[in-house]
């Protein structure tokens, strides 16, 4: 009986670590529109996020609402369930230990998370700033003008604009993301 139940820890242990994995991915999804939600102008308005109970960005929302869809249409949930039937291969049932080298690859993929987030953000993050920059010069060069009137609509307007022109090439890239993912959980359970 108290091998079954390590054995069923282990495995809850070695679920728990994928599951992990997989947030990953999504969460850098989340960050890139926390960034943009950020940079545009939304992080006053905030929604409730149903997944974690706390507040998040529309843009957040928004994007992380488009990869899960994403996820879906291209059958993410079958090669989360292809990397789940390798990891019988790769550790038998029961034998799942939490070693050195399982957290490195969670540390490894988080990292990877960040560097994800600031790729999906980059081009409208860039345009925004290029758009605070232009409004910086006019706020010192015409003092009278309210860049504050100015700007908060603008920034939503341009990131939003540019944000739709981009899309076109962020679909492409989240379906790279999906199917990137079962490499993604055989480096966690394969070490760094």
């Amino acid at each position: 009986l108290t091998y079954f139940v390590l054995a069923l820890g282990s495995e809850l242990l070695l679920g728990i670590v994928l599951a992990i994995g997989v947030r990953f991915l999504f969460a850098s999804v989340q960050l890139a529109g926390q960034f943009l939600g950020f940079q545009m102008g939304f992080n006053m308005a905030s929604v409730m996020d149903p997944q974690t109970g706390g507040q998040s960005s529309v843009m957040a929302q928004f994007l992380y609402l488009f990869m899960v869809l994403i996820f879906f249409s291209v059958d993410g949930h079958h090669i989360f369930i292809r990397a789940l039937s390798y990891s019988f291969e790769v550790i038998p049932p029961g034998s799942f230990e939490l070693s050195a080298s399982i957290v490195g690859g969670l540390v490894k993929v988080s990292n990877q998370m960040f560097v994800l987030a600031l790729k999906l953000a980059a081009p409208v993050m860039i345009g925004l700033f290029l758009s605070n920059l232009c409004l910086g010069i006019v706020a010192r060069t015409v003092p009278q003008v309210n860049i504050l009137m100015v700007g908060f609509p603008l920034n939503i307007g341009l990131g939003m604009i540019l944000l739709g022109l981009t899309m076109s090439s962020l679909a492409p890239f989240f379906v790279s993301i999906v199917k990137s993912m079962g490499q993604v959980l055989m480096m966690i359970l394969q070490g760094p």
